[in-house]
């Protein structure tokens, strides 16, 4: 758990600077890891009351600690890849898993449980915009290994400052795992590209802890902490924004629905830095994906993705034409969503492509589920367009796939959608119903012949195919043939 990793490292934390008699009222922090930028006081002495330390977990680099006036523990932290609007933030779905995604702050086992969790809007004086997310934890006291020195002991204390001594828990109270139940609160704010927080941690008014000092209130707290913070990397500003009619530099356009925007570069690089591989678009980003950053997750958006392949990728056939166009589609859908390595075979070629979707989270489609498949009619080509039931992380989800392709690339795009979240799936249909490839008409679909004959006979009977006329039309050019040779054959 994370407050293990925390204890250990406060231990090791960094010393102050010793007290000299010309000092300024401050020392600055200046975390190159973080946004923002710490101004911390000094007392009447020179001495700063809270002790900095440096925690290496992912998205937390900093913590404040302190004995006096109230025992506090105070996390800041940042993740890169995802600015959300957080005027805009849709308080109701910010729930206890959206907390542990946001905050790293394990819960949903048996160590950790979350109660009491309220989620307001406020705004900061020099954070902005930001959202305030107070909640209760009861955390097993068997798991938080000197959690008792997490709160109080990490830091050098007071001088003069005696500590009674920590009780001995009896062994009764060990084998029932004994909690501790702390109040929390957590402060979201956005910053360059990304959510940046400020966690405060304090000790329950039921902890039964050593009463070491008075406590003051969360609040009060709050206020001191957030009086020595400024913002050191801003927001994203409007205009580096990407809405409305967007282009992707691997060579297609999509209009996208009011309030709707994609990952800029800057946080897209947060999430994928792959490339195509080969072909006119080497080189260029495969990934994108488009948010309504009224969601604190951006994976609630939809996701776009190409591969390249060294021949054609798969053709776009109506399944009324082709069954094994269908089947092909399917076979790479799946796997798109999944994970794993699919094959293209053309021109007497094959070639596997590895689907890696490490930045997403996989759904399973099974075999037997065919949903609808339709074909969707675009300028100067066609696409595949698959509703579909599926499962992701144990529950069940409805799923939109589209597929289109140029060149040597195939463009897939997905939504997924939770219960309850369904129109997220008409979001992404009038999305990508609206993708047109930037300049069509020089990055053609590659069709082979017989694909090329399947898009124009109107047939899809094996009887009323066209190539049936053609046997008539051999016999009747056989027919003089075979007389001159029966003519030749009789002088002879």
């Amino acid at each position: 758990m994370i407050l293990e990793v925390i204890a250990l490292c406060l231990n090791v934390a960094l010393a102050q600077p010793p007290i000299e008699e010309d000092f300024e009222d401050t020392l600055v922090v200046e975390a190159e890891e973080l946004p923002i930028q710490m101004e911390l006081p000094r007392d009447e002495l020179g001495a700063i009351p809270w002790h900095l330390s440096m925690i290496p977990e992912p998205g937390i680099e900093y913590s404040l600690s302190r004995y006096v006036p109230s025992p506090s523990l105070v996390l800041f932290g940042w993740q890169e890849g995802y600015q959300p609007a957080l005027d805009r933030l849709e308080l109701g779905k910010f729930d206890a898993e959206a907390l542990t995604d946001w905050a790293h702050f394990d819960q949903g086992t048996a160590e950790v449980e979350i109660s009491q969790l309220s989620v307001t809007r406020a705004s900061h004086e020099t954070l902005g915009d930001v959202v305030v997310v107070d909640f209760v934890s009861s955390e097993l006291i068997s798991q938080l290994s000197m959690v008792t020195q997490l709160i109080f002991s990490v830091a050098e204390p007071p001088p003069g400052f005696e500590p009674e001594p920590e009780p001995e828990l009896p062994v009764e109270a060990v084998e029932e795992d004994p909690r501790l139940v702390l109040t929390n609160r957590v402060i979201f704010y956005a910053a360059e590209a990304g959510v940046g927080y400020i966690m405060a941690r304090l000790p329950g008014p039921d902890a039964e802890l050593p009463e070491l000092t008075e406590t003051v209130s969360m609040d009060d707290v709050m206020t001191e902490v957030s009086s020595f913070v400024t913002l050191a990397r801003n927001p994203l500003p409007t205009e580096d924004l990407l809405v409305g009619d967007v282009t992707m530099e691997v060579g297609y356009e999509l209009s996208l629905g009011e309030n709707w925007r994609a990952l800029s570069p800057r946080e897209m690089n947060a999430v994928s830095m792959v490339r195509v591989a080969d072909g006119p678009y080497e080189g260029y980003r495969v990934m994108q994906r488009f948010v309504d950053p009224a969601s604190i997750d951006r994976r609630d958006g939809f996701t776009c993705v190409v591969h390249d392949t060294q021949s054609r990728p798969i053709e776009v056939i109506d399944p009324a034409k082709s069954a094994q166009h269908r089947t092909n589609y399917l076979t790479h859908a799946r796997v798109m969503l999944k994970g794993g390595t699919f094959s293209i075979s053309s021109g007497g070629k094959s070639e596997n492509i590895k689907v890696d979707i490490a930045e997403t989270r996989p759904v399973t489609i099974e075999e037997d589920a065919d949903g609808v498949l339709s074909v969707m009619e675009l300028e100067h080509r066609e696409a595949f367009y698959w509703r579909v039931n599926g499962m992701q992380s144990g529950e069940p989800v409805s799923v939109a796939a589209y597929y289109t392709a140029w060149d040597n690339l195939g463009l897939d795009c997905f939504a997924v959608a939770r219960s309850g979240e369904e129109e997220l799936l008409d979001v992404f249909e009038s999305a990508v119903s609206s993708i047109r490839v930037t300049d069509a008409e020089s990055h053609p679909m590659v069709l082979s012949f017989m694909s090329k004959y399947r898009r124009w006979w109107p047939y899809a009977h094996p009887a009323l195919q066209l190539y049936w006329l053609i046997f008539p039309l051999f016999m009747g050019a056989m027919i003089p043939m075979f007389k001159e040779w029966m003519e030749a054959r009789s002088s002879a």
